[in-house]
């Protein structure tokens, strides 16, 4: 089921290992979703897990036709150091397209 989503994550994160190990922590498959119990006492521990970690990554699912706009909104958002120019980023007619590409990011259920 999730074969093809963590062999394009792997992929994307190979190049900037070079030949260093990775070892990878994948939450859908690392807890078992089916049972509650041992899914909150993995969730319990998922905290040191990324304390411990030298660096992480997340990967939020294959890329979509808005997924590299939405980025990019993301990163002029993030620069915007006002609340004026915040509105003015959202509110242009401009970026539509990348603004909902940043809602769907944001509203997926992951």
């Amino acid at each position: 089921m999730y074969h093809r989503e963590f062999k394009a994550c792997a992929q994307r994160l190979r190049p900037k290992l070079g030949e260093q190990d990775l070892v990878m922590w994948v939450d859908e498959i690392c807890t078992k979703q089916a049972d509650i119990t041992k899914r909150n006492g993995q969730t319990a521990n998922t905290r040191a897990i990324y304390q411990h970690a030298a660096s992480v990554a997340v990967f939020l699912g294959m890329e979509s036709s808005r997924s590299a706009g939405a980025m990019r909104s993301a990163r002029d958002l993030d620069k915007s150091a006002s609340r004026e120019e915040l509105k003015k980023l959202v509110e242009d007619p401009g970026r539509k397209e990348r603004i909902e590409g940043l809602v769907t990011l944001f509203t997926t259920q992951y």
